[in-house]
């Protein structure tokens, strides 16, 4: 299952970060995140992104590389 939900209401996209207690940014989630990003896109009808999360939290650092310079965690990429 993946740490990021992807639904759509109408015209609005929703990614939905489900990794508790505070959605670390691990690789896991940081795909599902692009996945959700690249499949709005991909549909006309979307006219807005909707980030939320579950939890306690929105979001946390990125787990087990939260002391690594961004450049090194930013993978995977997205460009519309």
């Amino acid at each position: 299952m993946s740490q990021a939900r992807y639904t759509q209401h109408g015209d609005i996209a929703v990614i939905t970060m489900d990794n508790p207690p505070v959605n670390g940014l691990g690789h896991e989630l940081r795909v599902g995140i692009v996945d959700g990003l690249q499949r709005a896109n991909a549909e006309s009808s979307v006219k807005a992104i909707i980030i939320t999360g579950t939890g306690k939290a929105f979001r946390a650092v990125p787990t087990s590389v939260s002391s690594a310079p961004p450049r090194r965690w930013r993978n995977p990429t997205w460009a519309p």
